[in-house]
């Protein structure tokens, strides 16, 4: 099971606020994947003037949001963003 700890010691080296740029590098999308998602809604973020901000702890739901837990704990697998 992925818990929001865990999630957040993985980038403990980035600031509270992310760019766009920290997202895509952090979960290893290609750049149009992470405007995608932000301009979804999939992933929320603040837009300051013409550029967004996403804080970390949206990327922690984010990624527990891709996955799922069966009732005995094990992992239901890969979920398509």
């Amino acid at each position: 099971m992925i818990t929001g700890t865990a999630v957040t010691a993985m980038f403990n080296e980035y600031g509270d606020i992310l760019t766009v740029k920290e997202v895509y590098t952090i979960l290893r999308i290609s750049r149009n994947m992470a405007y995608e998602l932000v301009r979804e809604g999939k992933i929320r973020c603040v837009k300051v003037g013409n550029r967004y901000r996403i804080p970390k702890t949206e990327i922690v739901r984010f990624l527990e949001r891709c996955y799922t837990i069966n009732s005995d704990g094990a992992s239901a697998g890969r979920r398509t963003i």
